[in-house]
């Protein structure tokens, strides 16, 4: 029965595959706490990606104990890696930074803004340079009044070093645990001036259009792990986008540290010029990040 259903979904659209959350497979690949939180149907649409590409290998979907089956939850783990996983960088119980955040004031307040953004390997390399880094997009695209962020991990709680009293804050991403402790964030950030909401958003299978309109759309570190092939998902997000300017980055280091080749991102650049788009260029000591005006 398992692989009639499967072949049968192999046939139709991955974007509307409704498997079920009892399916062996996906139960499997989410019994790791590393990939417990990520949203459901991007598990599941990685899955049928996997099965489009090795059609050999459904017919070792109800054989859980089987050496090809494991192979298959590996694969699609190491892929959700690629996408997520590898930003974090601790295991530490972020809420209790925000239950001290509650009554911080002065010094501890963004201690404890430092202490929950140190989780996030992106955001730690970032730290030193987060209120430098907003001065200089800000200084190309004024201080926004609403931000949408996709793909945000943990950057929102970098707020403090925005440097803005009132701000409208969208924050999308693929992990239900990261958009919750976003939520109760909100939530004690709403008296500082910062009014945000948190949302699970599958950019695979989104209507592009239909985000809320922006001042800025940050896009950091998302666009590299976004498409196994080509750009054209990335082209679709920024054309789309209805914001004034868009900030895209990229790492110019590998996870293990080492300066990667070709750091600046030629096919973005190539993209933007092909559909008219100016744009300028910032770098840190990790990463480069494109500030796109629409």
């Amino acid at each position: 029965m398992l692989k009639r259903c499967m072949t049968y979904l192999l046939k139709n659209v991955p974007n509307n595959i409704n498997m079920s959350e009892k399916n062996t497979l996906l139960l499997n690949i989410k019994k790791n706490k590393k990939y417990k939180y990520i949203d459901d149907s991007l598990v599941k649409q990685e899955i049928t990606k996997y099965l489009n590409a090795n059609p050999n290998l459904i017919k070792f979907l109800d054989k859980e104990k089987s050496e090809k089956f494991k192979n298959i939850v590996k694969a699609v783990r190491a892929k959700l890696h690629l996408i997520h996983s590898s930003f974090k960088t601790s295991k530490t119980n972020i809420d209790q930074y925000l239950t001290k955040l509650r009554t911080a004031k002065n010094k501890e307040y963004l201690e404890m803004h430092d202490k929950i953004l140190e989780t996030s390997i992106s955001a730690k390399e970032r730290l030193k340079h987060y209120k430098g880094l907003y001065k200089k997009i800000f200084a190309i695209t004024k201080k926004p009044k609403t931000i949408i962020d996709l793909g945000c991990g943990l950057n929102p709680i970098s707020y403090p070093y925005m440097n803005i009293k009132n701000l409208n804050y969208y924050a999308f991403d693929i992990n239900t645990k990261d958009i919750g402790f976003l939520n109760n964030y909100f939530k004690i950030m709403k008296n500082k001036g910062l009014n945000g909401k948190a949302k699970i958003l599958n950019l695979k299978n989104t209507n592009i259009s239909k985000l809320p309109k922006a001042d800025i759309c940050l896009m950091l570190k998302l666009l590299d792990p976004l498409e196994a092939k080509g750009h054209k998902l990335s082209e679709t997000i920024i054309t789309k986008l209805n914001t004034k300017h868009i900030v895209v980055s990229f790492a110019t280091k590998t996870v293990t540290g080492r300066q990667m080749n070709y750091p600046y991102r030629g096919w973005i650049e190539r993209m933007l010029n092909r559909i008219n788009l100016k744009f300028n260029k910032i770098t840190i000591e990790n990463e480069v990040f494109y500030i796109i005006k629409k």
